[in-house]
């Protein structure tokens, strides 16, 4: 158990990562895949890791390993450019037998792997547009553009500015949204906030001041409308939220916000038992305990 703040946010990043196991299990799998496409389709792009996994932002409770393909345009794309739904089913045939003791099958808009350890994995596959990005699977039979590497690098580029002090913040609010916010914010569009908080920034507090900080100013963050930073999807990154729920999470933030602070305040004044209360209450007492 933890006697300082600080330590007991330390070890609530500890817990967050992922195993030595499922590290192994998943770059496992990604080179399977690369493997397994090279050798059965036409590639423009090996497989590689996208999303919170790709971008070292993946928190333990978080199961999915999201790994994207580009196939061959001139090969693939007049046979399939009517309905993505039809590509990713022959995706999905392919990969049952080449996995045949795994459940494969079509979730969304990605082919899903299950993978054991508390993993899955989710296989997104697409083609490269012709203005940059690529272009994947809508949901409903025809394709949206998305750009998984112009967001890596938004995102290494953060962590290099803060001197490797913004994917651990993340993770920490990821921890947060799970754990005392139910999951109600969808991880991309959080890690995108948290980055779009901390833009100007060229060094982070200490965390327990960081996650107050970003408790405060990201409620107006979820109230506001946040289009993909880029601009080629002509996406918003928050069109989940319907009015009730952009609300209840902008007040859990606020509320949170408040514990947070008197959290500080606690331990500015030598009571970090009481500090430790108020995190636990952030935290819906999955905080480290005191002792």
């Amino acid at each position: 158990m933890a006697t300082t703040v600080p330590a007991a946010f330390t070890e609530l990043q500890g817990r967050l990562a992922l195993t030595p196991n499922q590290r192994t299990i998943a770059a496992g799998r990604l080179a399977n895949l690369q493997t397994f496409f090279a050798a059965n389709y036409s590639v423009a792009t090996a497989p590689w890791a996208i999303g919170s996994y790709g971008r070292g932002t993946i928190v333990r409770p978080e199961r999915d390993i999201d790994i994207m393909v580009a196939l061959s345009v001139p090969e693939y794309w007049a046979r399939y450019e009517g309905d993505s739904r039809v590509f990713l089913r022959w995706l999905r045939d392919g990969l049952n037998r080449k996995y045949a003791n795994t459940k494969v099958g079509v979730r969304g808009i990605t082919v899903h792997l299950a993978l054991g350890e508390d993993l899955e994995v989710d296989l997104v596959g697409g083609f490269h547009g012709k203005g940059g990005g690529f272009y994947i699977p809508n949901g409903s039979g025809g394709w949206q553009a998305t750009n998984p590497p112009y967001h890596d690098k938004l995102m290494t580029d953060a962590n290099v500015r803060t001197n490797s002090a913004l994917k651990p913040l993340v993770r920490v609010m990821k921890a947060w949204n799970i754990m005392g916010n139910g999951g109600r914010l969808h991880s991309f569009h959080l890690e995108m906030m948290v980055e779009r908080v901390w833009q100007k920034a060229t060094s982070l507090p200490a965390m327990p001041v960081a996650v107050t900080a970003t408790l405060k100013t990201g409620a107006g963050w979820v109230r506001a409308a946040h289009p993909d930073p880029w601009t080629g999807s002509g996406q918003r990154l928050d069109s989940y939220l319907t009015a009730t729920l952009r609300a209840a999470v902008a007040k859990t933030m606020d509320d949170d916000a408040v514990r947070a602070q008197a959290a500080l305040n606690f331990v500015a004044t030598g009571q970090t038992a009481k500090a430790f209360e108020r995190w636990a209450i952030v935290f819906n007492h999955q905080f480290p305990a005191y002792g």
